[in-house]
Formats: structure tokens, sequence, C-alpha cells
């Protein structure tokens, strides 16, 4: 799989984790003025090999909401330091959000973290999917570290499954 974020810290900067059955390495590479690739680097590895999560870039960190590993859903988040080359310092393991699920997607607005849909299944390796559209949202520190959102409903836990999204 393949994941990319840019954010702005002195310039545009690219990172990416290639792998079939999952991935630890990371690699990162600045933009150029016509937002040009240049030579990829080798940057810090995760502590663990993840897939199928989504990635979000926000106040100088990178987390990562975990799809799952080769074996199992997972409700991992975790959260590394940019640093001023682009390269990335330690993965940290944050506090998991609440159902595991794979394929959501994750964005960052105004410092809170919201993760969106997904699906999961009745037995892994996949059976029948279960799809979900919840969202789920926690408040992101200015130490890359979560706390609750304040949310009302939600009696201050780290992570708040605020509404579902419908049709019609």
């Amino acid at each position: 799989g393949l994941v990319v974020a840019s954010q702005w810290a002195q310039r545009y900067t690219a990172w990416c984790s290639v792998g079939g059955t999952g991935f630890s390495d990371w690699h990162h590479t600045a933009l150029d003025s016509n937002r040009a690739l240049g030579v990829w680097q080798n940057s810090t590895e995760m502590p663990s090999t993840v897939r199928r999560g989504a990635l979000s870039a926000y106040n100088g960190y990178l987390d990562y909401t975990v799809g799952d590993t080769p074996a199992t859903f997972n409700t991992s988040v975790l959260s590394a330091r940019i640093k001023a080359d682009g390269s990335l310092g330690a993965w940290n393991v944050l506090t998991s959000f609440s159902v595991g699920r794979r394929w959501h997607v994750s964005v960052v607005n105004n410092g809170y973290l919201y993760i969106m849909g997904g699906y999961a299944d009745s037995g892994f390796p996949l059976n029948t999917p279960i799809y979900y559209s919840d969202v789920q949202v926690t408040k992101l520190k200015a130490d890359g570290t979560l706390t609750s959102p304040n949310l009302s409903g939600c009696s201050g836990a780290v992570w708040c499954a605020t509404s579902s999204c419908t049709t019609g």
C-alpha cells in the first residue's frame, strides 16, 4: 500500500510506505516550488507492521490511524514528530479509537482528528463485511498526544462517537 500526506513545514513534504502485506518502513521527500518530488530518503520505522489505515498531518506531527495488521483489525493511533528536514521522529502509540476498521478516512480540522467510515468483517480474513457510517473525534494536543474533545455526551472520553452519516 502507498500512503501519502503533505504539510507545510517550511516546505511541502510527502511520506510513503510500500508493502503488500503491511508496512513499517517510511520514506520522505521534499516537493520543489513546482511540486515535483525530490529523492526519497529513509525515515523512522513504525513499531509494528500495519496496513489499510489513514494518514493525517497536523501541527508538526504525522498521525496514522491503523486499519489492520496482517492478522487482525486494529484500533491504534500512531504519531511521529515531523522534523525540520521532513524526516520523522520516533513513533508513539496513542489512545486507541473504539471500533477496529480498515479503509477509513481521517481528517484533521481546527485541532480535532476525525475518523470516518471504513469497514470490518464478521471474521478475519474477509467473510461478511460490516460497513461503518459513524464519525469518531478526538482533540489533538500541541505535544502530539490526544485528549477529550469535550463534546456533549462524551463523558470525558478521549475518543467520542459523534453521529452517523445517512443518506436519503
